[in-house]
């Protein structure tokens, strides 16, 4: 279910960096869900568009720090430049937030959350994750922005390709897999069908 949600959300972010836009701000509490399980974006009051971003992760100019501490990437931090690789970061911060209930750090004050993400590797992962998911986090989770997958990239990673399936197969067999109820999971189910209907993600340059 973690990856039906963070699916949609890269494909979200896919457009907005091919439109040279940024969200900033990428967390669960600005992650909207309708009833048929589709995923919208919302909150876009600190998006910023960037000319050179419609490459994907390259691109970025320096500024003020905007975004919520959790979820913010080290050079947003440190005001290197901002870049949509600072989205890809957030989308790690997401899943981790999905699956557990808080993001990285959320034990931590803000400042010291801060410090941390600058300071440490990386952060830390959950413990019991699948192979494949800690290193989609892993790729989130680079300290250099250059060396984060794009949104496009991300999409066709064996996690997200893998959850989906075995979520589709679950549903599809009737079995509740945790929901609430018929609806609950006719919405997910939705979500899944859109999911896997859409089209792939064109390969984007390196």
């Amino acid at each position: 279910l973690v990856a039906v949600y963070v699916t949609q959300v890269l494909q979200g972010l896919e457009y907005l960096h091919a439109e040279g836009v940024v969200h900033r701000d990428i967390k669960g509490a600005n992650i909207l869900t309708t009833k048929q399980g589709v995923v919208k974006l919302a909150d876009f009051g600190v998006a910023t568009r960037l000319g050179s971003l419609g490459r994907g992760a390259g691109g970025g100019a320096g500024g003020p720090v905007v975004g919520t501490p959790y979820w913010m990437a080290p050079e947003v931090i440190e005001m290197v430049g901002v870049t949509a690789a600072s989205d890809i970061w957030s989308v790690g911060c997401l899943a981790v937030e999905l699956l557990t209930g808080a993001p990285p750090y959320y034990d931590l004050q803000p400042m010291s959350a801060l410090y941390r993400i600058v300071q440490d590797d990386r952060p830390p992962l959950p413990q019991g994750l699948s192979g494949s998911m800690a290193d989609f986090l892993s790729k989130c989770f680079q300290k250099d922005p250059g060396s984060r997958p794009t949104a496009a990239k991300l999409l066709k990673h064996p996690w997200l390709e893998s959850s989906r399936g075995n979520l589709r197969n679950t549903l599809g067999a009737g079995v509740d897999g945790g929901l609430g109820g018929a609806g609950e999971r006719e919405g997910v189910l939705n979500a899944v069908e859109r999911v896997l209907s859409a089209p792939s993600p064109a390969s984007s340059p390196a």
